[in-house]
């Protein structure tokens, strides 16, 4: 009998840390006698899925087919391994296309679903940079691709529902083991603990968070493109603009305007749910409002005009450069002799 471990998510509660942890512990996860199977479940002896992006997309187009080879994927990795781990946050709230697969592995094995969570507003403020604004979500699919912060608190209203997530868990029969990433010092060692693995966390963060005011840039490209700009794409512009990180980490932004949403009351909004799930599961969330790391202290927008210039002057400088050098060029072939010569 085989042991495994769902971890659902929450996105931006860690989930990144731990696929990275996984993929990189194949040694000491073999000696744990343990398996992960990648996110997609690219590493199963049956894989059905490269991706998890090939995955969803087999989900949508035909949910039954999918649940079907998700499930011998996973049965396939039960038969050959004491612990299966599969971490995939887009699982997130999945419950009900898992439910007969979990059903299925629970004739034979134990399951087990792990689902971090976090204050609900620190959540909306990392979900907002991450999918609001450095990768806008599929919904928005003509400009502007950044919408307000109060817009996407709106959209993810589902999200918010912990105890609705946890609850739709349970109802699959596996064991739900709600995690606080507010408590856990480091949520990797958390979970090397609960799922009782060998080894321990780097300390790393895996996605380091942009500075404020080129994540505001950033907002200001999405709010006016017709399509999406890459995030590879923005960061690539502005290493060849030459600017250092201190040139640009003091200025200001308009990110998240004091007057767009009441961090505070939307924080009191959910003491309710903060207080069941801390007296249902014993889960401790921050009870304290979040800093708010997007909010704009200055009134006026000449601080990002400003870099914006800058980054203008430096590429117009590195433009002038190689068009000098071009020049050089096309003066040396003209007076370089030719063969009739």
């Amino acid at each position: 009998m085989a042991t495994f471990y769902i971890h659902a998510g929450y996105g931006k509660c860690g989930s990144t840390a731990i696929q990275r942890w996984l993929q990189n512990a194949g040694a000491s996860l073999r000696k744990d006698g343990a398996f992960n199977c990648g996110t997609g479940l690219q590493h199963c002896p049956e894989a059905p899925f490269g991706t998890v992006p090939e995955m969803i997309r087999a989900i949508r187009t035909d949910p039954d087919a999918a649940a079907r080879d998700i499930g011998a994927a996973l049965a396939a990795a039960g038969e050959r391994h004491s612990i299966v781990i599969w971490s995939c946050e887009a699982l997130q709230l999945r419950h009900r296309l898992l439910a007969p697969i979990i059903a299925e592995l629970m004739t034979r094995h134990e399951v087990k679903v792990v689902l971090y969570l976090r204050n609900h507003v620190a959540w909306l403020l990392s979900a907002y940079a991450q999918w609001g604004i450095k990768h806008p979500t599929s919904r928005h699919k003509t400009a502007p691709h950044a919408v307000s912060f109060a817009e996407f608190v709106e959209s993810r209203r589902q999200d918010l529902d912990y105890a609705g997530a946890i609850a739709g868990w349970e109802r699959t029969g596996a064991t739900v083991l709600p995690r606080s990433y507010d408590a856990a010092p480091d949520v990797v060692d958390d979970f090397i603990a609960l799922a009782g693995l060998s080894g321990s966390s780097d300390g790393g963060r895996a996605n380091p968070p942009m500075q404020p005011t080129t994540l505001a840039l950033l907002k200001g490209i999405q709010s006016v493109r017709k399509a999406p700009v890459g995030i590879a794409s923005f960061e690539k512009m502005l290493r060849r603009s030459a600017l250092s990180p201190g040139a640009i980490e003091t200025t200001s932004l308009d990110l998240l305007p004091e007057a767009d949403v009441d961090l505070a009351a939307l924080h009191a909004s959910f003491q309710g749910e903060r207080d069941a799930l801390r007296t249902r599961y014993g889960l401790d969330l921050t009870d304290s409002a979040p800093r708010n790391p997007l909010t704009r202290p200055s009134g006026t927008n000449d601080d990002v005009v400003a870099v914006l210039s800058l980054i203008c002057q430096t590429l117009h400088e590195r433009v002038e450069t190689l068009e000098a050098r071009l020049a050089t060029l096309e003066a040396e072939r003209k007076a370089a002799p030719t063969a009739e010569d």
